[in-house]
């Protein structure tokens, strides 16, 4: 597999296809990749978006129980917990109409963009490192995998 970062995006080359050999042989290893990201997340990712969050005036005691790591068999990230939380997306994003809420810098994340205080700036902040160590923890869980299954 190869990654490439492209401003705040990891893409990962081979991945789709990786993914597909391990459901071919048993379709709960691709599991392993989703547990291996998701780790990843939680420890290089998550922890300086709380530190972000905590950082905010608005609920900052709150952040562990609104920012939350996820994982698919594809890719690993972190949600916000809006529903229970609707303030959530006014500390990410900035407002342009409620003045407890830093200034609006838009929702739309794009490579290179300054949007989010939160999260995204985690993500900015931290992706270098992260795509190296999740690269090698990937690789390791699908090493794992695949000998587990006897390929």
């Amino acid at each position: 597999m190869a990654t490439r970062l492209t401003g705040e995006t990891l893409r990962v080359e081979g991945l789709t296809e990786s993914i597909k050999a391990l459901r071919a042989i048993d379709k709960t290893l691709p599991r392993i990749v989703s547990k291996a990201s998701r780790e990843r997340v939680k420890k290089d990712i998550l922890p300086p978006a709380v530190s972000n969050w905590a950082s905010q005036p608005i609920k900052p005691s709150v952040a562990p129980r609104v920012i939350k790591a996820s994982a698919t068999a594809t890719g690993a990230g972190l949600r916000l917990m809006a529903a229970n939380h609707p303030y959530a997306m006014g500390v990410e994003h900035g407002a342009k109409r409620w003045p407890q809420f830093r200034r609006w810098r838009g929702n739309q994340f794009t490579p290179g963009s300054s949007t989010g205080y939160v999260v995204q700036d985690a993500i900015k902040d931290n992706l270098d490192e992260f795509a190296v160590k999740w690269q090698r923890d990937v690789g390791l869980a699908m090493d794992k995998a695949f000998r587990n299954a006897g390929v």
